[in-house]
C-alpha cells in the first residue's frame, strides 16, 4: 500500500513542479528585477521534477514492490508536495494579478525575498538529495 501511496504523491509533485516551472517563466518575462532569483529557483524545481520522475519510473516499474528504501520515502514525498504546494500558492499570480487589473495596476512583481528563494531552494535540494540516495540504494540493491 505504502507504493501506491508513494506513487501518487510523486505524481502529485510532477504536477506541482510542472506548475512552478510555467509561473517562473511568466515571471521572467514580465519581472526583469528578480531574473537570477526567478531561474535559479525555476532550475532547482526542474532539477527535482526530474528527479521525481526517475522515481516515479522506478517505483511503477517491475521491481516497484520489492524497493525498500524507495518505499519508504512516503513521508519525504508527502513533505515535498506540501513545500512545493506552498510555493506554488505564494508565487501563483492568478489572484494577484486580476485584483491588480481591477485597481488599474500594471506592475507585475516577484513575490519572493531572496532569503525565501534561498530558503525554498535549500529545502527543494534537500529533497531531491534524498530521493537520489533512495534511488541509489535500491539500484544497487537490484544489481
Amino acid at each position: 500500500m505504502e507504493g501506491i501511496s508513494a506513487a501518487a504523491s510523486v505524481i502529485g509533485v510532477i504536477q506541482l513542479t510542472g506548475s512552478i516551472v510555467t509561473i517562473c517563466s511568466s515571471y521572467l518575462r514580465e519581472v526583469k528585477s528578480a531574473q537570477d532569483d526567478i531561474i535559479t529557483l525555476q532550475r532547482t524545481v526542474a532539477g527535482l521534477e526530474g528527479t521525481v520522475q526517475r522515481l516515479r519510473e522506478f517505483l511503477q516499474g517491475p521491481h516497484g514492490t520489492g524497493l525498500i528504501t524507495s518505499s519508504l520515502l512516503v513521508d519525504n514525498i508527502t513533505d515535498c508536495l506540501s513545500a512545493l504546494g506552498a510555493l506554488e500558492k505564494r508565487i501563483d499570480p492568478g489572484k494577484r494579478q486580476g485584483m491588480m487589473k481591477r485597481l488599474g495596476l500594471r506592475a507585475f512583481k516577484w513575490p519572493l525575498k531572496r532569503k525565501e528563494v534561498d530558503k525554498s531552494i535549500q529545502d527543494l535540494e534537500s529533497y531531491k538529495s534524498s530521493f537520489i540516495l533512495a534511488l541509489q540504494i535500491d539500484q544497487t540493491y537490484i544489481s
